[in-house]
């Protein structure tokens, strides 16, 4: 049984160089990603109705085997407890490497997780109304904001109407809707939005 720990060491030691040389130069060990195809889950079907053979990663059965064979290896050698404690001992250390290395290769597939961007403070924006409103309807306003034209819903902050064409300052964004209000000392020469 120590020849075959130290055979198991020997070859995933050997291949453990040859996947870091391999994707030290951009190549890869791990199935799937060696010919561009993402396997499919286990057991699953692909479209056209053949079984997909789940995806192997490479890299984590080698540091299986090199695991496997060192422990069973120094069991064997160190201790009296025979064969089957020995391999009980390579697995229960092989296992674990085995799981770190394939959760670590996930980790670095998955995506970066996308960062929140602050939402744009609307207050203060001057805008045009494109459908007046009035009381409680809903209308809508064109305006610039870090120079790319928004529409949004909006509704008189006062309840009074607000012709369309006319200009507004935004005072508050509640639920997705603009509350604005007049602003008549820019009727004379508003700014106006760029063609869509």
């Amino acid at each position: 049984m120590a020849s075959a720990f130290l055979f198991s060491f020997a070859v995933g030691i050997f291949f453990t160089l040859v996947s870091g040389l391999l994707q030290a130069s951009h190549g890869h060990l791990d199935g799937g990603a060696a010919s561009g195809k993402i396997a499919a889950p286990e057991g699953a079907e692909t479209p056209g109705g053949k079984f997909a053979w789940p995806s192997i990663n490479l890299s984590a059965w080698m540091m299986f085997l090199t695991w496997f064979g060192a422990a069973g290896l120094i069991t064997l050698k160190v201790t009296t407890w025979g064969t089957l404690p020995a391999l009980l001992v390579a697995i229960a250390c092989g296992l674990p490497a085995h799981v770190l290395v394939t959760k670590f290769f996930a980790l670095l597939r998955s995506p970066p997780p996308a960062a929140a961007l602050p939402a744009p403070r609307l207050e203060g924006q001057v805008a045009r109304v494109t459908v007046g409103t009035s009381g409680e309807e809903v209308g809508e306003i064109v305006f610039i904001l870090n120079g790319v034209q928004r529409i949004e819903g909006a509704r008189s902050a006062d309840g009074r109407p607000i012709a369309q064409g006319s200009h507004v300052w935004i005072v508050d964004y509640q639920n997705g809707v603009a509350l604005v209000e007049p602003a008549p000392e820019l009727q004379a020469s508003p700014p106006e939005p760029p063609p869509s």
